[in-house]
């Protein structure tokens, strides 16, 4: 439990961050690396404001391994996520497109 806990909360961060960035970021690629990178900031700044109240004599810079592992693991849940989110935008301009085609 000691893992699966905070696993599971950088993968809702990476998801529902995705959610809020793709009315601003067109580009899909770009939009999943900026929602990773939103949830692995607001994880680290969520443990790092955690330690600051729990322990604040013994905060320092923060780890790169940490760090990167908490980016990758919201990448996997913010790249489905923006998938599915651009391909029902891709039907949806389909659906749109067709009947003015048939009426030309």
């Amino acid at each position: 439990m000691n893992t699966v806990f905070p696993i599971l909360i950088i993968l809702i961060l990476g998801g529902c961050s995705s959610l809020l960035i793709q009315r601003w970021i067109s580009n899909m690629w770009l939009g999943i690396v900026a929602a990773a990178g939103i949830a692995t900031l607001l994880w680290v700044g969520a443990v790092y404001v955690l330690l600051w109240l729990t322990a604040p004599g013994e905060l320092g810079p923060p780890l790169f391994a940490p760090v990167l592992y908490a980016f990758l693991t919201a990448l996997t849940s913010a790249a489905p996520v923006m998938w599915m989110i651009a391909k029902k935008e891709r039907h949806a301009n389909n659906c749109v497109q067709r009947p003015d085609a048939a009426d030309a």
